[in-house]
This record gives structure tokens, sequence and C-alpha cells, in this order.
């Protein structure tokens, strides 16, 4: 079901198996049909019964079932991924000197 505005989602995984030779990728671009229209790979389009956006977007441009339109007109938000910083590397304690006994 269309939005009243736009949502945003999360990237999914693609069923095991999904073809792999999609127009669309994981993160939006706007390759499945004009300059401001962008589209995305999302597993969910795999099931529009269990898709919670009923389908909507889904074949974006002919590129394939998987590919999504997102980010324009009535579609949802496109997927954005927050990358994880990666923590500083900590030096690891020095074990305690040890005496051995005499």
């Amino acid at each position: 079901a269309p939005t009243d505005g736009p949502t945003t989602v999360a990237p999914t995984r693609l069923p095991t198996d999904a073809p792999t030779t999609y127009i669309c990728a994981p993160d939006a671009a706007p390759v499945c049909a004009g300059p401001a229209e962008p589209c995305y790979l999302d597993g969910r389009c795999a099931d529009p019964g269990s898709d919670p956006f009923g389908g909507l977007g889904c074949n974006a441009g002919f590129g394939g079932l998987l590919c999504r339109f997102c980010g324009f007109d009535n579609f949802t938000a496109c997927p954005t991924t927050t990358a994880v910083p990666v923590p500083a590397p900590t030096a690891l304690p020095t074990p305690a000197a040890t005496i051995a006994p005499t």
C-alpha cells in the first residue's frame, strides 16, 4: 500500500534462489529508468504478500523482480547503509612479571 510520506527501510537479504543478474544493486542508484528514478535490489520483492510495502516499486524499470524503485513519487525512501566504525585496536595488558621460586 502507498505511504503518506517517505519511510526508512533497511537493506534486506536476497532469497538464496535469486538470479545473480539484475541491473540494480543493494545501494540505490538511477539505473532502472530515468536519472531521477533510483532503484535498489530488495529481496522482499520476491514475496509481495509478506513485503511490508505490498510489492510497491518492485520490478523497477523491468530490471528484474527484485529491483525496487525508491525515493520519488509514492515510492518508499531509498535504503541507507551506515558504516559501523571499527574500533581502534587497543594494547593488550602486559602480564605481570612472575618470579620463579628459588
